[in-house]
């Protein structure tokens, strides 16, 4: 089996006090958290804030205190298992921008239709850790 570690965010904002998550929808069609490849010597933070602003062109700033995983098989034949690393992030008055070639489209969602939208079991669990999160902490 090979390895391969990502690193990403569960973005938020609040509009007029509702709390609204930021998704996106791969080539494929499926929705998830922007995330990407560790590269050279980047923490798992810079990862994080590398791969936000390039797939939907946002300038984050990552709660402290928040760190959650997913663990998958993917690529073909599903002989990679995948780590990805996942932070909080949140962001204010700043324009989406999908990543051409990467992401098909950029929603921002309530906490109860991402939970609908979302697919996969993991990604669902890394929402609501994230939701759980910022409920408690009154962020």
């Amino acid at each position: 089996m090979n390895k391969e570690k990502s690193c990403g965010a569960v973005i938020f904002t609040r509009d007029e006090e509702d709390l609204k998550f930021v998704l996106i929808k791969n080539l494929e069609g499926s929705y998830g958290f922007p995330k990407g490849h560790v590269e050279d010597n980047e923490t798992e933070e810079e990862t994080a804030l590398r791969e936000v602003k390039e797939e939907v062109g946002l300038d984050v700033e990552i709660i402290d205190g928040f760190k959650t995983f997913d663990v998958y098989l993917a690529g073909k034949g599903k002989k990679t298992v995948k780590t990805v690393i996942y932070f909080l992030a949140t962001y204010s008055n700043q324009q989406l921008i999908p990543q051409k070639g990467e992401v098909a489209s950029i929603v921002v969602l309530p906490f109860k239709q991402c939970l609908k939208t979302l697919k996969f079991k993991g990604a669902k669990k890394v929402l609501s850790e994230a939701y759980e999160y910022i409920l408690e902490n009154d962020l």
